[in-house]
């Protein structure tokens, strides 16, 4: 259970962010991100379903929570670096990042091109992204073929349409969406 009194402190050059850990210290380090407005302590109902194996730390982001508001802008982009630089602090080579809302859109920053992130999980989180974004390169090259040798026991979706079975294929349906998703993007320009 967080109760903001068994952390730390990061000290950044404006500011200083408090954090807390739990779990296992040699586990799989599991960050959490808490929601805007929120803070570490909206992850306390779930706590306790992490297994202690997971090394889990939560911070109140800039402003939130114990954390100080310091003298930038609250902006994703400083978010970011905040949560980047506690990151660095603890000496994380690998980690997985579970985000609430505006803490799910910063899981979705850091984990853009980021080899050092192992899972994603957003909550109530949205993405949107420039046409010009490091991820289209990243994506380009995944095919569905790769997606099956990756996720074999990936399951398959069945629809019911009026009276009417019809498979989806997931992986064609997401072939699909890239390409709707570009032809669209070449008629903005």
């Amino acid at each position: 259970m967080f109760d903001h009194q068994s952390g730390e402190f990061l000290y950044l050059e404006d500011t200083r962010i408090y954090y807390e850990t739990t779990g296992t210290l040699q586990g799989h380090p599991i960050v959490l991100l808490h929601g805007g407005l929120g803070s570490l302590e909206d992850f306390s109902p779930i706590i306790n379903m992490i297994p202690d194996s997971f090394h889990v730390i939560a911070m109140d982001m800039r402003g939130h929570g114990r954390s100080q508001l310091g003298a930038k802008p609250l902006t994703y982009q400083q978010y970011q670096a905040d949560i980047q630089a506690l990151i660095a602090h603890l000496g994380l080579k690998e980690y997985s990042l579970i985000g609430f809302s505006d803490g799910g859109i910063v899981a979705y920053r850091i984990a853009s091109g980021n080899q050092a992130v192992k899972a994603l999980i957003t909550i109530g989180s949205q993405w949107r992204i420039s046409l010009h974004d490091s991820s289209f390169d990243i994506l380009a090259g995944v095919t569905p073929q790769m997606w099956i040798e990756m996720f074999p026991e990936a399951p398959k979706n069945t629809l019911r349409l009026t009276h009417k079975e019809i498979s989806i294929d997931l992986l064609n349906l997401a072939s699909l969406s890239g390409l709707i998703s570009a032809r669209q993007a070449t008629h903005r320009t």
